[in-house]
């Protein structure tokens, strides 16, 4: 029994990685400006710097309100 609980929790941690590999990256931004002088804007520069890099393109979603937050991710 403890193999196939081994062997299910393992699957469980590899599976969804397979599943989303094709996704591009995304970056949600915290309620505020994206040029903040904060975490936002750190954010924003090290996902620029990883376009840069890997030419792989990103999503980027600006929250304006609280119920936008669920709807982004």
């Amino acid at each position: 029994m403890r193999p196939f609980l081994l062997l299910a929790f393992l699957l469980a941690l590899v599976v969804p990685a397979v599943a989303v590999d094709d996704a591009p990256p995304g970056i949600v931004y915290a309620q505020g400006a994206k040029f903040d002088k904060s975490f936002n804007e750190a954010a924003y520069t090290g996902a620029e710097r990883f376009k840069a890099e890997t030419g792989i393109a990103h999503h980027e979603v600006e929250i304006t309100n609280d119920s936008q937050r669920v709807q982004a991710l």
